[in-house]
């Protein structure tokens, strides 16, 4: 007996271990498997066309999207096995051909007393169409009369609403139209007043000493967050063109002051001489989970973070 109980312990012993093993790979995997992305577009004659990549764990997770201008289209793949397709059912295809065939050999068995009885059923109801379609038109004719002798003493009332409707004081429509003026000022008072409170809470929040370490802090997580997220490799090409030659010149000397953040990346080819703009782009990059979750865990463990988070929920309740 107590043999059998301890295999029993063991075993169970066996699958916690095994279940606490796979959970752990996994969210390993998780945290520190990065998600792999690519992305290609083009814009041309006013249509955007887009393609992207974002794969998984060497690959064995495949999610393509595809944007043609008109839709989007999407496809998951899972060790290369697409999700979601369909698998053909020849079971229903038999029996759809098996009753195509017994209701054709019905049709080809009908007798020709059956069509005879049916040739005098038809001819039955074309004559009682006809007669109530007369009986329809006499009726027809006798509402047409009542209508008129009706609608001719209810002219002179019709006349008068006119009249009555036309006759609308002056004064009158000037307090609506005041009062619409007065109404739309009130909400753009209210609208003014609600941004002024807005920015009043911002500009405390950061005049604060307390908040300014914190706010320190939340720019190097953002720093420490763009370094890793950056795609790796980006390509642009740009063709543009105004109808002003000398708007597109402004445009590429403006454009040139940032060359030296984009000149590995971005290629600019102006055009003089029509208006145009076009491009093409290549993106390719990875994102990893684990440095999100430990920026999220460093802010938080701030209190006066903490306390500016519950403060701002509290009052956008």
């Amino acid at each position: 007996m107590l043999h059998i109980l301890g295999m029993i312990l063991k075993i169970a012993v066996i699958l916690l271990g095994s279940i606490l093993g796979i959970t752990v790979l996994l969210s390993l995997l998780i945290l520190f498997v990065s998600i792999r992305y690519r992305v290609n577009g083009s814009y041309e004659e006013k249509k955007l066309n887009a393609k992207a990549r974002i794969s998984w764990l060497f690959s064995i997770i495949i999610v393509d999207i595809v944007y043609d201008g008109e839709k989007v289209s999407q496809k998951i793949r899972i060790f290369g096995i697409p999700l979601g397709r369909k698998k053909p059912k020849h079971t229903e295809s038999v029996q759809s051909t098996k009753k195509e065939q017994a209701y054709i050999t019905e049709k080809e068995h009908k007798t020709e007393k059956e069509q005879n009885l049916q040739k005098e059923v038809d001819i039955e109801k074309n004559q009682a169409t006809k007669e109530t379609i007369k009986e329809l038109q006499q009726i027809e004719q006798t509402q047409k009369l009542n209508q008129e002798q009706e609608e001719e003493p209810k002219e002179e009332p019709e006349e008068k609403q006119k009249g009555q409707r036309e006759r609308v004081p002056l004064t009158k429509k000037l307090r609506q139209l005041w009062e619409k003026v007065k109404a739309v000022k009130k909400n753009i008072h209210n609208k003014i007043v609600n941004i002024k409170e807005k920015i009043a809470q911002i500009h405390a929040i950061l005049t604060d000493e307390k908040n300014k370490e914190a706010l320190r802090l939340i720019g190097r997580q953002i720093r420490y967050l763009w370094k890793h997220i950056k795609p790796k490799k980006l390509f642009v090409v740009c063709r543009f063109g105004f109808d002003d030659p000398a708007l597109t010149g402004q445009t590429l000397a403006a454009a040139s002051v940032l060359y030296p953040y984009y000149r590995n990346s971005i290629q600019l080819y102006p055009n003089f001489e029509q208006k145009v703009f076009s491009g093409d782009i290549y993106v390719k990059g990875r994102i990893r989970i684990f440095p999100m979750v430990l920026i999220i865990i460093r802010l938080w463990r701030n209190k006066q973070i903490r306390n500016m988070v519950k403060k701002w929920m509290r009052k956008n309740k």
